[in-house]
């Protein structure tokens, strides 16, 4: 009887080390790089270069810089620092990027952080903002003037070309301040609009438009594709508060041309963004499964075992071949982008990881991706429906239709979804234009976009 026992306990035992020692075995070797990883690994090897003065990642680093100090020459300090970053360990992080910025917001007065406040993104907590308080504008554009120089600087530049960190604790771009400089941008249009110059109104839009279009088309990272998401968005919203101050015989004329044209490909995709963020999964990776880093954990033991059963470069294989497939999604036409979503696994997706033997971890780790890449191909496809609505609310209103005759009017409009080519809403409540787009149906839904005529 004991010894029946004791082979069993030594069977129980025995059977692990064995299932390891196979694993061990099936694990000697890792891939070499796909196909897919040699395409992202490209696509930031042959970025062209280009001089600080003529990026407007540069001077968007550089924006809050003391007014004594050049913004560009910061700003390039600060873009090396990101790109030549080394931790010392997986410890080290929240580092701080060199140089000081000015404090500016806290010397507003009580007027002007009221007005920043509701000018944040509601364009008509802005709008009563600024009933309220007529003054506030002009002293708040007075005083933050050289921060509105330097964002005009930054629109005035060719290209975007930013640092893709090679360490996952490098510090992150800041756009808190060029966001900044964009309201007072854009607020400046409003007060050219009361001044009935639609020609300036006109001007200065395009300028906002022109440059955020081209960092949607230049952004190798998500962070700053969707900050050039929220300043489009912000530049209809904005600018269609400015367009309403004017009378409608002049409203046409204050139209941008870029707000005809739709997006192009370059824009909407999320290609390129996603290639980045394999360079930034490599990084935190090569950091994670560092000797030195586990060494230093309270799992060490477990963490050592695993090891083994990690291939890296398998590991980059399979997230590139994710990331290239949803970059592929964002770039279909869009009826099929909306098919494609929906097909996707949702956030709470209860189905069990698929796992295999060979880079036990690797596809583990694989399997437990976050499903947020959803939301971003959604907010961005989103934004030529927001475009479009938009325009059609511009064109009714330059062409003076009354208010009962709007919702026949938007029914019949060519301007429509780009999702199924259905019309927009109108509703009469509001007196605006709405476009119900993809962010409205994920999980963590949007409200639909709203653009008031009158």
């Amino acid at each position: 009887m004991m010894q029946s026992i004791a082979w069993a306990v030594a069977a129980l035992v025995a059977l692990p080390v064995i299932a390891y020692l196979a694993l061990l075995g099936i694990n000697r070797h890792d891939e070499p790089p796909s196909a897919d990883a040699e395409q992202l690994v490209a696509m930031k090897r042959d970025r062209p270069l280009l001089a600080d003065a003529a990026n407007g990642y540069i001077h968007a680093l550089g924006m809050a810089a003391g007014t004594d100090v050049d913004p560009v020459a910061l700003g390039g300090a600060r873009n090396a620092y990101i790109e030549t970053f080394v931790s010392t360990s997986a410890a080290d992080g929240n580092p701080s990027l060199p140089g000081r910025n000015v404090d500016y917001r806290a010397a507003r007065s009580p007027g002007v952080v009221a007005l920043a406040a509701a000018c944040r993104e509601d364009d008509r907590a802005c709008a009563k903002a600024l009933d309220a308080d007529p003054g506030a504008l002009a002293q708040w554009l007075a005083s933050e003037q050289w921060l509105l120089d330097r964002y005009r600087r930054m629109l005035a530049t060719v290209a975007w070309r930013e640092a893709i960190p090679g360490d996952a604790n490098a510090p992150l771009a800041d756009y808190l301040h060029a966001l900044e400089g964009q309201k007072l941008h854009l607020l400046a249009a409003w007060q050219s609009a009361q001044a009935r110059d639609p020609a300036a109104v006109r001007d200065l839009l395009e300028q906002d438009l022109v440059f955020w279009r081209e960092v949607l088309a230049s952004s190798d990272l998500l962070i700053s594709k969707m900050v050039a998401v929220a300043a489009a968005r912000r530049n209809f919203a904005f600018g269609n508060l400015a367009l309403r101050e004017l009378p409608q015989e002049l409203a046409n004329a204050a139209v941008p041309p870029s707000w005809r044209q739709p997006l192009t490909l370059a824009e909407r995709s999320l290609a390129r963004v996603l290639g980045g963020e394999w360079q930034v999964i490599a990084a935190s990776l090569r950091m994670v499964m560092a000797p030195e880093a586990q060494a230093g954990s309270a799992r060490g033991l477990a963490e050592r075992l695993q090891r083994p059963l990690f291939q890296e470069q398998a590991t980059l294989n399979l997230f590139a071949a994710r990331l290239v497939e949803l970059g592929a999604m964002s770039e279909l036409p869009y009826p099929d982008v909306a098919q494609a979503l929906d097909g996707l696994p949702g956030q709470h997706d209860k189905s069990l990881p698929r796992l295999r033997p060979y880079n036990l971890a690797g596809s583990a780790l694989v399997s437990m991706e976050p499903p947020g890449y959803v939301n971003y191909i959604a907010r961005t496809a989103d934004l030529e429906g927001e475009r479009r609505a938009l325009l059609l609310a511009a064109t009714l209103r330059g062409a003076g239709t009354q208010r009962d005759d709007m919702a026949a009017a938007v029914r019949d409009a060519s301007l429509r979804s780009p999702y199924d080519q259905a019309p927009f809403e109108w509703d009469a409540d509001s007196g605006a234009v709405v476009f119900s787009g993809l962010g409205t149906r994920l999980s963590t839904p949007r409200t639909a976009w709203r653009i008031a005529v009158h």
